[in-house]
This record gives structure tokens, sequence and C-alpha cells, in this order.
């Protein structure tokens, strides 16, 4: 059975930013774009956004708006999620709750599916996700908010202050 991926060790990805801060925008594009035909769905997800929303960004980018491949991107983005969810990688997991929450990524929200995913990620030992559960219920079921939160807290991994509040993390539109 193959390995999942672990999405924090290849940091070329996170790398790029400098690139990006220096505004070497065509470098950066090439980069990006080498990293996401590997399969990587950070940078899957990132180019899909350039492809599909390439009018509203102000970076001269050296592509035209194309929203049919952005679609193709975003999908094999999603792709590589779910086959590495489903050899247990609860980082991929908590990714696809984002992309279902439409934080990353061009999907519209779905928020039963984000909702699935980010659960999916606690099952697969992904604790880091209990943040975003927090946020996700904080407004809807304090109950179930507070229960995430001692599973972040019991973990080490808390980065909130309290499920009470919206300091510390994004949240779901």
């Amino acid at each position: 059975m193959p390995t999942p991926k672990n999405y924090d060790t290849d940091n070329r990805y996170y790398d790029l930013y400098q690139l990006y801060n220096e505004q070497k925008f065509n470098e950066y594009f090439t980069q990006l774009t080498i990293i996401a035909n590997e399969n990587n769905p950070w940078a899957l997800a990132q180019l899909a956004q350039y492809y599909f929303y390439q009018s509203e960004f102000e970076e001269p980018f050296p592509i035209a708006e194309n929203k049919p491949y952005a679609q193709t991107l975003m999908q094999r983005c999603i792709d590589v999620l779910e086959q590495d969810e489903a050899l247990g990688n609860g980082e991929a997991s908590r990714i696809l709750g984002y992309v279902y929450c439409g934080l990353i990524g061009i999907e519209s929200p779905n928020l039963d599916k984000a909702e699935y995913h980010l659960l999916k990620a606690i099952e697969l030992e992904q604790y880091f996700a209990a943040n975003d559960l927090v946020t996700f219920y904080r407004h809807t079921d304090k109950a179930k908010a507070h229960h995430y939160y001692d599973i972040a807290v019991q973990h080490g991994v808390c980065i909130l202050t309290s499920p009470d509040t919206n300091q510390g993390q994004m949240t779901c539109p």
C-alpha cells in the first residue's frame, strides 16, 4: 500500500513566498507550476486560484484567465487529497476541510463536506483540526466547540484563546 504524503516536509511551496515577496513573479509562477505538476495540493489550489481569478490579481503573472483549466487543477488537488485521506493522512483531510469551507482553491463552500473532512482529520489523529472545528461550531453548537477546544488543549495544539471568541483562527463563511 502506498504511503500518504507528508505535506509538512515539502517546504518548497512555502519557500516560494520569498520569490513572491521579492516580486520575482515569473520565477515564482514557474516554480509554483513545477510543484503543482508534482501534485502538491497547496500548489495546485494556488495555481487554480490564479487561473480562475487572474483578472482580479495585481501581480503580473504570465497567464490569461482560464476557468476550465482552473477547475481541472482544483479537481486534481481534491483527487490527490482524497487519495491521501484514504491512506490515513489526517492533514489531507484537514486541507479538504479548508477546500470545502471555501478558504483555499476555487470551490464554493459546502459546509457539510467541510465538517465531514475536519471530523475525519480528528479521527486520523490530525488534532490541529480541533482548532478548525472550534471555529466551525463556535456560533452553532457551543458544546461541540468546547469539546474540540478541549481536544486541542489536550494534544498541545491549541491556538485559540477560548471557544467563545473569534481570536486566533479563520472562520468558514
